[in-house]
């Protein structure tokens, strides 16, 4: 083995088999049903968000009150924590049904890390209601 790959192609191929180990460990479906309160109507405002993380893939399914979404998403794991990034909508496109761009590719939505047995959400550029709620215990994996 050359010097070359020993300093260089070896920690990258070490370093892409750990995040690959990692994505590993996170997969699986989560869900959080987000609880928003009633209309004025007593109709209730319920959110519900269905996270896959598969072997190569990451959807982020989001519906409910006034929501029926999908969204591509990319996961960027960790031993302990696993970024959830926006990648497009289903179909490749940038913008939501109403032709708007809400998120720039690669954004992170909101992040899931591991605390006690349990998954803290950290909300980032993605969250229920009208203002980012705390670091907290939201989603749950199925």
């Amino acid at each position: 083995m050359t010097l070359f790959a020993r300093i260089v192609v070896f920690p990258v191929a070490l370093a892409f088999v750990c995040a690959c180990s990692a994505v590993e460990h996170w997969r699986g479906d989560y869900r959080y049903e987000a609880a928003e309160g009633q209309t004025r109507g007593g109709t209730p405002i319920v959110v519900e968000y269905q996270l896959r993380i598969g072997e190569q893939a990451c959807r982020l399914d989001i519906d409910g009150y006034q929501v029926d979404e999908t969204i591509v998403c990319d996961a960027v794991a960790g031993r302990t924590q696993l970024e959830v990034r926006f990648k497009s909508y289903p179909g490749g496109s940038l913008t939501n049904v109403y032709d708007v761009q809400v998120y720039k590719p690669g954004e992170p939505l909101f992040v899931l890390s591991k605390r006690k047995g349990r998954l803290v959400t950290r909300w980032k550029s993605m969250y229920p209601g009208e203002q980012p709620p705390p670091d907290g215990f939201y989603f749950v994996r199925k």
